[in-house]
């Protein structure tokens, strides 16, 4: 089923780096001054000069948008790719995610050492229940986790998929203790890195769905305190997974399911692409677009809408292959 995979891709890089007219614009919330160093996130010099020539480089940029029940934040930010081991920096961010056991080292309200894997545990597909505690009460959510490793351009897509409490997975999957309540709503998580020689661009977009709108005050709260706070912690854990002595370290060495090897086959494309097309540096002011990420001519979904409208004609080719024209 590879092309419902390639839509599910296309759709998560058009939602993070695209524009939805319908959802109206984005509002801007934050500007977050970073200091890499200070986070133990370190730099090499080269790296460093990058930096200082594009100011906006250690800029993290928060947006929010609210929609009646629906509150959407998105974070631009500039990664330097490289990192003191053998992995670059978007090794780290998956790291995070996908040793399951280790989230109690960055995630600050999950409960025991992470999620629990509702399957066999798979590279790059996963269902997990997240337990969380926020302030006196226990939550648990049930999430969908994919990773899509887009080798021809250098880019990491992944996405987080909560399942909403009256989802038929429930039924199958309740929740692991009976102290835990299903967590109201739903959330989504994606995330969107272009690799490039020296920097990673990085896009995240969270969107939650809740049981009653979201006070406009409450969100600029959130959009201004506390996530920049829980990105700092993100930016340190990430840096931390990378360290030769850190938990993580002997889980990236053993690289079970190949995901670290696949992070570090995206810096070398992302190099070869800026070398091959002397493409300039992104950063959270100039993010790249989603067609970077698809790295073709047609886009598979608009190929579909035109296809369902009849817009589309064939004709056969000298070959006497089917073209679309």
């Amino acid at each position: 089923a590879l092309l419902p995979l390639l839509r599910d891709m296309e759709a998560a890089a058009a939602e993070v780096l695209g524009d939805d007219p319908g959802k109206g614009p984005w509002t801007l919330g934050a500007d977050v001054k970073v200091d890499y160093a200070s986070l133990g996130v370190p730099i090499d010099e080269e790296t460093q000069r990058i930096l200082e020539k594009y100011p906006e480089a250690n800029t993290i940029k928060i947006y929010y948008r609210l929609i009646g029940k629906l509150l959407e934040i998105k974070i631009n930010c500039l990664l330097p790719t490289k990192t003191p081991s053998t992995l670059p920096s978007v090794a780290g961010l998956a790291a995070m995610y996908h040793e399951t056991g280790l989230w109690n080292v960055w995630h600050p309200i999950v409960i025991g050492k992470g999620p629990s894997e509702l399957w066999k545990r798979r590279p790059f597909h996963n269902l997990w229940q997240v337990p969380t505690k926020v302030l006196l009460q226990k939550f648990v959510e049930m999430v969908e986790e994919r990773m899509f490793f887009v080798r021809d351009t250098g880019a990491f897509v992944m996405t987080l998929d909560g399942k909403a409490s009256n989802d038929e997975l429930w039924a199958k999957h309740p929740p692991q203790n009976a102290a835990w309540k299903v967590l109201p709503g739903h959330s989504a998580v994606r995330v969107v890195t272009v690799t490039q020689t020296h920097t990673s661009a990085t896009s995240l977009m969270s969107s939650v769905t809740g049981e009653r709108a979201i006070p406009e005050w409450v969100v600029k709260l959130i959009v201004s305190w506390i996530v920049p706070e829980v990105l700092r912690r993100m930016l340190k854990a990430g840096a931390q997974c990378l360290s030769s002595g850190g938990p993580h370290a002997p889980l990236l060495q053993a690289d079970t399911d190949g995901v670290y090897a696949a992070c570090k086959g995206l810096a070398t494309r992302g190099a070869e692409l800026d070398a091959a097309t002397g493409r300039g540096i992104f950063s959270s002011a100039n993010m790249p677009t989603a067609d970077v990420v698809r790295g073709r001519g047609r886009n598979l979904l608009a190929f579909e809408e035109e296809f369902a409208s009849g817009a589309l004609t064939w004709a056969k080719s000298a070959e006497g292959a089917a073209e679309v024209v």
